[in-house]
């Protein structure tokens, strides 16, 4: 059962990020084109500043996921209702914060990151405008054919982020009808809300707040310290490698909404057999997602740089392969951080995410005057490898007493094999070429990927996903079979 949540949860999610994802990076050569690269760089740190304007929301969403789920796990929807009023006028708290605080520094931030003159009172609108967006949810279909639309029109990059807040205020109330259909059995208001409540979920709050400032000090940074130390037109390589080692992130991040909730359910229950499962169906899946991505991108980065943006960024191809080898590695201990905190022991995966984040920044700006971008690059792999590989991952073993050898046999081998296949096949595969075709490239891809997911679901500790394989295609083949009969009925 917990297999089956883990799996079908990750997959229901992954469909809505791989849709947003494909927008975007299909869209983003166009918006480069059309903007150029001091405007796209300047696009890409009002991004990283709106990036930082969700850690306005101090962790309260993660917090009432933990304390919903845990209520809801007793019984008790009295108190998660609680919990749901008290975080919805925290949220009003911290969006008068958002924005009060984007127009203080909309005449600054310019300033501080070597903004060209004639672009500094875009910029301060846009710091504007970031505040505002900072406080709602994306609808990223909407969001994405606004933002299109207001570059047809000639709006600019000001335009792009100004046509967006509606589209995200329409969003998040939309979400709130949905949510109270689907969750009816809770109380969803601003009634019930207490001190208690709200003692309760900023004492959980604040670690998940440490955290997440952590991983934007860790991906959100980099192009700050690039704009400051060297110049406004070097973001923007920097930005088009590190959007595309993201992408895995961005996927494996829709798994781990899944993960946290789950854990919260499991340790008030006291399962403590079913968190060790958790965990290392979590951590397999989480690679297996991250570690094909890893391959292509090590592979043949700079050929797939070069057939979106153009050939004038294909010769950043180890820029791409650091920054996707230094995801992989982060990304192999989300689901560790994730259960950790389900099970309250936020405050040292909290104190190394911090402090990580810290060191990427500190070694990326020393690194970048002798280094270049690979210098940054370089600076946040280091602190990655610590923190994820010596630090929360003995913790996390220790704690949900898995062993070393258990670890390698279900989580790393199941995904290191088949992934050493692929990356075989695909650098036989792009061995002599130049500057190949598209369909080439995604040839190479897909062959890669195959040989990858044979190998995986091969694996003997691969069960629970090939058992989940096997009834899908079984709930398919029968839903086809009714469907044939009622054809055949009607004609």
């Amino acid at each position: 059962m917990i297999r089956y949540r883990l799996l079908v949860g990750t997959l229901s999610n992954c469909v809505g990020k791989a849709t947003a994802v494909g927008i975007w990076f299909v869209l983003t050569p166009f918006v480069l084109g059309r903007l150029g690269p001091q405007e796209y760089a300047l696009w890409v740190l009002t991004s990283a500043i709106t990036s930082y304007g969700f850690l306005l929301e101090f962790g309260v969403g993660t917090a009432i996921i933990k304390y919903v789920a845990e209520d809801t796990a007793r019984g008790d929807h009295e108190t998660a209702a609680a919990v749901i009023a008290s975080a919805r006028w925290l949220y009003v708290a911290f969006a008068i914060i958002a924005v009060g605080s984007s127009v203080l520094l909309a005449r600054f931030i310019p300033r501080w990151f070597g903004v060209p003159p004639e672009l500094q009172r875009s910029a301060t609108w846009l710091v504007v405008l970031t505040g505002v967006n900072g406080v709602t949810i994306a609808g990223s279909i909407i969001e994405a054919a606004a933002a299109m639309a207001a570059l047809f029109a000639g709006w600019g990059v000001v335009g792009m982020l100004a046509v967006i807040v509606p589209v995200n205020v329409l969003m998040g109330m939309a979400s709130t009808v949905l949510l109270k259909r689907v969750a009816s059995d809770l109380r969803i208001g601003w009634r019930g809300a207490n001190r208690a409540a709200v003692r309760r979920v900023l004492s959980f709050s604040s670690s998940v707040f440490a955290i997440e400032t952590a991983s934007r000090l860790q991906t959100k940074t980099a192009e700050f310290v690039i704009a400051a130390l060297a110049t406004l037109d070097a973001v923007t390589p920097y930005a088009l490698a590190r959007r595309l080692g993201d992408v895995a992130e961005m996927v494996a991040i829709q798994f781990l909404k899944v993960v946290m909730p789950l854990a919260s359910e499991l340790h008030a229950s006291e399962h403590g057999s079913k968190l060790r499962t958790l965990y290392i169906v979590s951590s397999r899946i989480a690679l297996a997602i991250s570690v094909p991505v890893a391959v292509v991108l090590t592979v043949i980065g700079g050929k797939i740089l070069a057939l979106w943006v153009g050939p004038a960024y294909g010769h950043y191809a180890g820029l791409v392969a650091l920054l996707a080898v230094s995801r992989l590695i982060a990304s192999s201990q989300w689901p560790a951080s994730e259960i950790l905190l389900g099970m309250t022991k936020h405050r040292m995966v909290a104190a190394t995410a911090l402090t990580s984040g810290v060191l990427h920044v500190v070694l990326g700006a020393l690194l970048l005057p002798s280094f270049g971008l690979t210098g940054v690059a370089v600076g946040g792999l280091i602190p990655n490898v610590i923190a994820s590989l010596c630090i929360i991952m003995p913790f996390a073993t220790r704690t949900l007493r898995v062993s070393v050898g258990t670890a390698i046999r279900e989580i790393w081998a199941p995904t290191a094999i088949p992934g050493v296949a692929a990356a075989a096949v695909l650098w036989m595969l792009q061995y002599g070429s130049v500057s190949p075709s598209l369909p080439a490239v995604l040839t190479w891809v897909a062959a890669s990927l195959l040989v990858f997911a044979i190998g995986y679901v091969s694996m003997p500790a691969c069960h629970a996903e090939r058992h989940l394989i096997a009834e899908v295609f079984a709930a398919a083949s029968t839903q086809l079979r009714r469907s044939t009969a009622d054809v055949r009925r009607v004609a």
